[in-house]
């Protein structure tokens, strides 16, 4: 969204909320269009003014939207519906453990990608198939259930940043993260992380 389209957006804003540009001065209104085209740069014109209206149609309580609640309206005009729920990936998890010990590396290849993030290699699949279904149907399912939830809350926060943040920030911030590999092995030589 280009500039003359972030214009267009703060004019509907205007219109459905009035009270909220009341004696703006002409430095405010420039900020916020300077705000507003910056945050929303990678998101076309149509799904911005549809998120607009979508809140507009769907607001009860009378305020003017900030940036992060349209966002949140574009995300959800995107989600998919094939995204799995957290109870969704759990269970392609339980099934993929009735396979787990003999078939680790199999069944990790079936998940989708966002459940192998979590779980992180196929050794997982085959040490939770060892354990009980006690642990497995409670403790387990618990942590792997609430690490899904955080994991798609982050991706969808991430792509929610504005295109600049996204690649300038992001990849310092990971290159930060990164953890050394241990380099002591298991008896038979697999690494301790494998």
């Amino acid at each position: 969204m280009n500039r003359q389209d972030t214009l267009k957006i703060l004019a509907i804003l205007k219109a459905a909320y009035p009270q909220h540009y009341r004696g703006m001065t002409a430095g405010d209104a420039e900020a916020m269009v300077a705000l507003w085209a910056g945050m929303f740069d990678r998101e076309p014109y149509a799904e911005v003014e549809q998120a607009v209206k979508a809140h507009i149609a769907t607001d009860t309580k009378g305020f003017c939207p900030v940036v992060g609640a349209i966002k949140e309206q574009i995300s959800r005009m995107h989600r998919k519906d094939g995204a799995l729920t957290e109870h969704e990936a759990w269970e392609l998890v339980r099934n993929a453990l009735k396979n787990g010990y003999y078939g680790s590396q199999e069944e990790y290849a079936k998940l989708p990608s966002a459940v192998q993030k979590i779980l992180g290699s196929p050794s997982q699949l085959r040490d939770w198939s060892m354990l009980s279904d006690d642990q497995v149907n409670t403790v387990i399912a618990s942590n792997f259930m609430r690490s899904y939830r955080a994991r798609a809350e982050y991706e969808r926060d991430v792509e929610k940043l504005p295109e600049a943040i996204r690649q300038n920030f992001l990849p310092q911030v990971a290159q930060h993260m990164e953890l050394d590999a241990p380099q002591e092995a298991l008896p038979g030589g697999e690494p301790a992380w494998a």
